[in-house]
């Protein structure tokens, strides 16, 4: 939400200031400096409608997923056969690596 209002404020900002500077700096027609203008407004629209089709798309994927929890939450369970178990990995030891910090870094020296 912060992201549509700062890109407003601060593309009305720049607006303004391109058009002051165009204006007085370069001595530029009228013409000119509404048609850059028009063009810095019709690209922060563009922007502006992207923020607002990602915040309003966000909300909608977040309904379905709440929906479709829902509904895996209702469904009946079964009788099935139970899952075959297996053990898992023995968690290697720390010992091991902590002896590793303490193995010996063999530097060689340049002669001078």
């Amino acid at each position: 939400m912060w992201a549509i209002v700062g890109v407003f404020v601060v593309g009305l900002g720049c607006m303004i200031g391109l058009m002051a500077v165009m204006k007085e700096e370069f001595n530029a027609n009228i013409g000119l400096v509404i048609f850059f203008a028009l063009l810095v407004f019709l690209l922060m629209l563009v922007v502006e409608g992207v923020f607002i089709s990602l915040l309003l798309g966000r909300r909608s994927g977040v309904k379905e997923t709440r929906d479709q929890g829902r509904l895996k939450e209702q469904t009946t369970k079964e009788l099935n056969a139970a899952p075959a178990r297996v053990l898992s990995e023995p968690v290697p030891s720390v010992t091991e690596h902590t002896t590793r910090a303490f193995e010996p870094i063999y530097v060689q020296k340049k002669a001078e």
